[in-house]
């Protein structure tokens, strides 16, 4: 029984030394809580109900028809909605994501 109570110290003790003496990593910090609709809203020049004409071949880009306006006003009948920056669409064509 002395034993076990031994080792069991042991253990914990370096256990401990482990984390105190350890590599310290950075630490990572979350950018918070999503935006909330209305937040997003505030900073949106339009809202739409679109439809999907056209797509390129890696479906990055988009050509939409506006349908309704639910915000903004009257604005234009096609937009172009881009998901990643020229440069990515490069990388993705050329695999170098993987």
């Amino acid at each position: 029984m002395r034993f076990t109570i031994k080792f069991l110290l042991l253990v914990q003790i370096t256990l401990a030394a482990i984390v105190a003496l350890g590599p310290a990593k950075p630490a990572l910090a979350c950018s918070g809580f999503p935006e909330t609709i209305d937040q997003i809203l505030e900073r949106t020049q339009y809202v739409v109900k679109a439809t999907v004409v056209e797509t390129d071949d890696l479906s990055q880009n988009y050509i939409l028809e506006a349908e309704t306006y639910i915000a903004g006003g009257a604005g234009p009948k096609y937009f172009l909605l881009a998901l990643n920056e020229p440069e990515m669409v490069e990388g993705i064509l050329l695999d170098v994501y993987g």
